[in-house]
């Protein structure tokens, strides 16, 4: 348990213990987390994402948004429900710690040319081994494959050090504070004790705690080990409430 002595130290070391010994409710997978604004800090010039720079930059910008989708974080809750706990590591699909890549909100897809439009592109999972002919004749089937990777979205890194106001002095924590909203996919006990996803999203928003610290988020570029710090969850329904 906590206690009023505990150093920030202890308290991210006892949040690795929970979740070591997996003491704690699982609440289900994060996707994102959205970070406000603060005095520390600037965002990189021209950021398609961040700043939506571009010919519409009001529509494309998601400021300090982590963005978790295709690499979903676990989360949980502590048992005494003082704190939200990030119950695994920050690692993408190719083993690298940090941020998955997000599709570039100005990319679209090349026209067709006329001999595109006419011989549609299989279907990357084809198995058909043979066509039919108008006269009823059967013939091999051709694997058509005229786009290529034109249809195949431009993908732009997603970087901490792009969104980080701070780092936690002697220590490899990148900061984002402070932290205004989670979503995440919650999770749901299946017959047989089998987990699964409920088909929707949820919220919890933070609140500064009694000495006005507003929560943070904290993530090691060495390890990929997250915590979530200060502040005071409020969990909310569906997000489309």
């Amino acid at each position: 348990m906590t206690t009023l002595t505990m150093t920030p130290a202890d308290l991210l070391k006892y949040r690795d213990e929970l979740v070591r010994t997996g003491k704690f409710f699982p609440l289900g997978r994060m996707r994102t987390i959205a970070v406000g604004p603060c005095d520390t800090y600037t965002p990189p010039p021209n950021d398609p994402i961040i700043s939506g720079w571009g010919p519409q930059p009001q529509r494309n910008a998601r400021g300090r948004m982590l963005d978790f989708s295709g690499q979903w974080l676990p989360i949980g809750q502590a048992e005494d429900k003082s704190m939200i706990l990030v119950t695994s590591t920050m690692v993408r699909a190719d083993g690298y710690i940090g941020l998955p890549d997000l599709v570039d909100p100005m990319w679209r897809a090349a026209d067709y040319s006329p001999e595109e439009a006419m011989t549609p592109d299989c279907d990357a999972n084809c198995r058909k081994l043979v066509d039919i002919l108008p006269s009823g004749e059967k013939v091999e089937h051709k694997h058509v494959n005229l786009r290529g990777d034109k249809d195949k979205p431009r993908l732009i890194p997603q970087r901490l050090e792009d969104r980080t106001n701070d780092r936690l002095a002697g220590t490899n924590f990148l900061v984002f504070q402070p932290v205004l909203r989670i979503t995440y996919q919650p999770e749901e006990l299946k017959t047989g004790d089998e987990h699964g996803f409920k088909p929707a999203e949820w919220k919890i928003e933070f609140r500064p705690d009694s000495s006005g610290t507003h929560c943070a988020f904290l993530a090691d570029e060495k390890t990929g080990v997250c915590h979530f710090f200060g502040g005071i969850p409020i969990f909310g329904g569906d997000t489309r409430g």
